[in-house]
């Protein structure tokens, strides 16, 4: 089966659109929806960004993204800093 370039790119901008890039868990839901595996699918969006400059402005987050908001930022940075005053 042949992985539509179009397809791939529309999804990971649309990723890179709405998470500031795409991470490992986006590759495999879209190797999902084609049918190929997402090693196959990941070492094709890697040959793309060699050689194509639309897939080099796409970011790679990691493997996965932490679900981290900003309010529980705010609570380890207090909790960090009432460890440190003892």
């Amino acid at each position: 089966m042949r992985i539509s370039k179009n397809h791939v790119l529309d999804f990971l901008t649309k990723c890179q659109i709405e998470k500031g890039g795409y991470a490992g868990g986006d590759v495999a839901e879209l190797a999902k929806s084609l049918p190929v595996s997402p090693q196959a699918l990941r070492k094709r969006i890697n040959y793309w960004i060699t050689n194509d400059p639309a897939f080099k402005q796409l970011r790679y987050l990691g493997k996965q993204i932490l679900p981290l908001t900003l309010d529980d930022f705010i609570l380890i940075n207090q909790r960090l800093k009432d460890i440190w005053r003892y």
